[in-house]
């Protein structure tokens, strides 16, 4: 009767993993499908096939009721919002890192001045893609190394 209980326990067992290694799997899938979504990620490809119109995507020209007003802005609030919108290397890695999630390897890879360059691998060693980060504004401009595509986006967004 001891035996009966063992192989029922080893069963059991077995099942718990195969239920969990298939979850596992989806959360995987899932994180994949988030970093290379082209509806989370503002593409210049489609921007480009929509023409460069205004706002609405047509070549109209904007009415005045669209232009924003110009308001003046003193120095100390041009520093203020200034550094209220920088971020520094080290966070803008560990943001990239958080976004592409653990599928990918972020590395910094060069830079000049407030650009930052980083590479992003998959789990194979192969590029994914190439990343710039302007820390002043934290805006990000991603090229996918095989298809080219550029994807832009801010990391305080």
């Amino acid at each position: 009767m001891n035996a009966k209980h063992e192989i029922t326990a080893i069963v059991i067992m077995l099942v718990f993993c195969l239920i969990f290694a298939a979850c596992a799997q989806k959360v995987e899938d899932k994180l994949t499908n988030k970093a290379t979504d082209p509806s989370l990620l503002t593409s210049t490809s489609a921007d480009k096939k929509a023409g460069s119109g205004n706002s609405n995507g047509t070549n109209e020209e904007p009415s005045p009721d669209d232009a924003k007003p110009i308001t003046a802005v003193s120095e100390t609030e041009k520093t203020t919002e200034e550094s209220a919108s920088s971020i520094e290397a080290d966070v803008a890695l560990d943001e990239l890192k958080n976004f592409y999630g653990s599928l990918y390897t972020v590395t910094e890879d060069s830079g000049k001045g407030s650009k930052k360059n980083y590479k992003v691998t998959d789990k194979n060693g192969k590029e994914y893609a190439r990343v710039t980060v302007d820390l002043s504004t934290a805006d990000v401009t991603e090229t996918i190394t095989g298809t080219g595509e550029v994807n832009h986006w801010n990391m305080l967004v």
